[in-house]
């Protein structure tokens, strides 16, 4: 059986997200936020193009009129994704997370240093939420990542780990303007938990699943962090 935590507005789930995401209802998510594996992960060989088409076909079905879907992707493999996710949604903008601070420049050989990654937003509708600031937001968000003198922050741990999370300020940007007050947030590849800690900090709803306990018990930890001292948030 699946394990199950709840803290507040957050569920997370250890499971597998093709099997899990079948028990969500028709039309009831506002936003699908989420961060697959990239191709260069060794869990990228299941998730084919066809296992792409099977997720992207259950996004389609849980997620409102008005909803928003937003994952970050790959060099390598956001071809794919927005070949598969653009015959059943609409694209509406390619975002990008900036950051100066990357952990490949000393390892970078024929090639100029990543700097960013991308986000690929579609909408279902053209009914799609959109809150509306002032000053505008921008496609281009700029934060550090959380590598060398910034590891420890936001509740991670001090030393390096394999999966990279994204930066609790870039989630919170996402969150708070494509999905409204009390909404509910997916997240079929929670990972250490940053999306979930987001929207507890901005009061929605999220459902996250992980396949793997690893990082499944990462995220239960922040969560747990956040819940007791939500200071420490603050990078």
């Amino acid at each position: 059986m699946d394990e199950v935590y709840s803290k507040g507005s957050v569920k997370l789930i250890l499971g597998d997200c093709f099997e899990l995401i079948k028990q969500i209802e028709d039309n009831s998510i506002d936003l699908i936020f989420t961060d697959p594996p990239y191709s260069n992960t060794e869990y990228y060989n299941r998730i084919s193009y066809y296992r792409k088409e099977v997720l992207a076909r259950e996004f389609k079905r849980v997620l409102k009129m008005t909803g928003n879907l937003v994952l970050f992707c790959g060099m390598y493999c956001k071809w794919d994704w927005y070949n598969v996710l653009s015959k059943l949604f609409k694209f509406h903008q390619e975002l990008i997370w900036y950051y100066k601070n990357s952990s490949k420049i000393r390892c970078v050989t024929k090639r100029f240093v990543p700097s960013h990654e991308t986000m690929l937003w579609f909408v279902k509708s053209d009914r799609f939420y959109f809150k509306q600031e002032i000053p505008f937001g921008f496609t281009v968000i700029e934060h550090p990542t959380y590598s060398g003198f910034m590891r420890g922050k936001d509740g991670l741990p001090n030393e390096k780990i394999s999966a990279t999370a994204k930066p609790l300020k870039v989630a919170e940007f996402i969150i708070e303007r494509l999905c409204p007050k009390d909404g509910v947030v997916l997240d079929t590849f929670a990972g250490t938990g940053t999306f979930a800690i987001a929207c507890m900090k901005l009061g929605r709803k999220y459902i996250g699943f992980e396949i793997d306990e690893k990082w499944f018990n990462l995220a239960k930890e922040r969560i747990e962090k956040y819940a007791t001292n939500s200071n420490i948030f603050s990078f």
